[in-house]
């Protein structure tokens, strides 16, 4: 087999690259595959994204998408956080393992220290394809799924009711006027919480306010006596699920700051959360990156009748 060419695409080559990634995706169907939209979102300023064709002999072979943190010197796999190659039938098991060699000393040249894969479906091939170059297993995560028009049980109901009678659930308006009140509780909290990450204020902006302009925001911010205490997003979109389109809200990230855990707020944001969803007509509820560890968030989900729906798994590679 001839060499392997590996280039950017170009804006014009956007729409065949989103026919080739849906028709050949192998990442499950929880897990939606990258669009034109995805495309051309804007990105944070310290991150450059490409969005790459693998030819063979001018052939289309796959397709896939790399990152790379200038300021952290770390390189990842994939647009929207987990890994989106896509390999055409004709060429699979015969060029993965030449395209993540070469896709490795691309963000190497690039100045990358370490690089991260997110495998959307742990149980897929690209596991042991990722391991088999030298990527070692840091962590599982769920994703949790919940029909959106599902009674909620009559004892969580009942305890949200009990906990709005002492905290306020105010959604935003415009996440811009709440966004230093939000990155001050994410900040905050991640200090003791060990899969939340700081936020920066231009990261922010970027992903939210600018990069989801084709969604709906639902921020829903938990207040004790005017002081902020907790906080749930979420984003409503139309996607591909179980490989059809459908109204989909997602719970993005979610926390209580430490002072005010025990009072019921983190049910209570979520109970909240399930009822601005419903206004949308959101078919499914989906809740991203729950960690395996993380017992009190999966009870909750439990609780709340969400049902685990795809293992994911976070490879890294040092360099």
């Amino acid at each position: 087999m001839t060499e392997l060419e590996i280039r950017e695409i170009s804006t014009e080559e956007a729409d065949i690259w989103e026919e080739y990634c849906e028709k050949e995706w192998e990442h499950g169907g929880i897990i939606a595959p990258v669009n034109k939209t995805d495309i051309e979102k804007p990105h944070p300023p310290r991150m450059k994204k490409s969005y790459l064709l693998v030819e063979v002999d001018s052939d289309t072979a796959a397709g896939l998408t790399l990152q790379m943190d200038e300021k952290n010197k770390g390189g990842s796999y994939g647009s929207r956080y987990w890994l989106d190659m896509w390999v055409v039938k004709k060429y699979r098991e015969l060029i993965e393992k030449d395209i993540i060699q070469k896709c490795d000393h691309m963000l190497k040249e690039k100045g990358a220290r370490s690089i991260v894969s997110r495998i959307p479906d742990y149980q897929s091939r690209f596991t042991n394809l990722f391991a088999g170059a030298g990527y070692k297993e840091e962590y599982k995560e769920d994703t949790f799924i919940r029909k959106a028009d599902l009674p909620i049980n009559e004892v969580i109901l009942s305890y949200y009711e009990q906990t709005q009678k002492k905290v306020n659930f105010r959604v935003s308006k415009d996440i811009k006027e709440d966004i230093e009140t939000y990155i001050g509780l994410v900040n905050e909290i991640s200090k003791d919480v060990d899969n939340m990450s700081p936020l920066a204020y231009d990261n922010l902006r970027s992903l939210v306010t600018e990069g989801r302009r084709h969604m709906i925001g639902v921020w829903i911010f938990a207040e004790v006596d005017g002081t902020p205490g907790g906080f749930i997003g979420g984003l409503i979109s139309f996607q591909k699920l179980f490989g059809k389109n459908q109204v989909v809200g997602r719970i993005i990230n979610n926390g209580v700051l430490k002072e005010f855990r025990g009072m019921g707020i983190g049910t209570a944001c979520y109970v909240k959360m399930i009822e601005e969803m419903r206004k949308w007509n959101v078919q499914y509820i989906l809740d991203y990156m729950v960690m395996e560890d993380n017992i009190p968030e999966r009870t909750l989900l439990k609780e709340l009748e969400f049902e685990s729906a795809q293992k994911h798994v976070r490879m890294k590679k040092r360099l």
